[in-house]
C-alpha cells in the first residue's frame, strides 16, 4: 500500500494522474481539456494516495483478518468515486461562476 500512495503522488507530480483515466469513462471527450477536469483528477488521486497510506498503516497495526473487511471499505470507495468527484466537479464549478459573476460563492 505505500507503494501505491507513493505511486498515486508521483503520477500526479509528473502531470498524468492515474484517476483521469477512469474519469474518462464517465466524462464526455470536450471536458477532457478543461482546467477544472484536471483540477478534479489531481484532487482525487491524492486523495486515494491518503486512502492507500491509512491504509498502509491500518494493516501494518491490526491484525490479519482486518484486511478483509479493509478491502471491502476500499472496493466501496472505489464505486463511490466517480460520484464524488462529480459532486466536487461542481461544487467548484459553482463557486467559480459565482466569482465570476462577483457573487458570493455558494456554501
Amino acid at each position: 500500500m505505500l507503494g501505491v500512495a507513493l505511486g498515486s503522488v508521483l503520477t500526479v507530480w509528473a502531470g498524468v494522474p492515474w484517476t483521469m483515466y477512469i474519469a474518462r469513462r464517465y466524462t464526455p471527450p470536450d471536458v477532457w481539456t478543461t482546467p477544472l477536469f484536471h483540477e478534479t483528477t489531481r484532487l482525487m488521486t491524492l486523495l486515494w494516495a491518503l486512502i492507500f497510506l491509512g491504509a498502509a498503516g491500518i494493516t501494518a497495526v491490526t491484525p490479519w483478518w482486518v484486511q478483509g473487511p479493509l478491502g471491502v471499505a476500499m472496493y466501496l470507495l472505489g464505486r463511490l468515486s466517480p460520484w464524488m468527484a462529480r459532486h466536487y466537479a461542481t461544487w467548484r464549478q459553482h463557486r467559480l461562476d459565482a466569482a465570476r459573476l462577483g457573487a458570493p460563492p455558494p456554501p
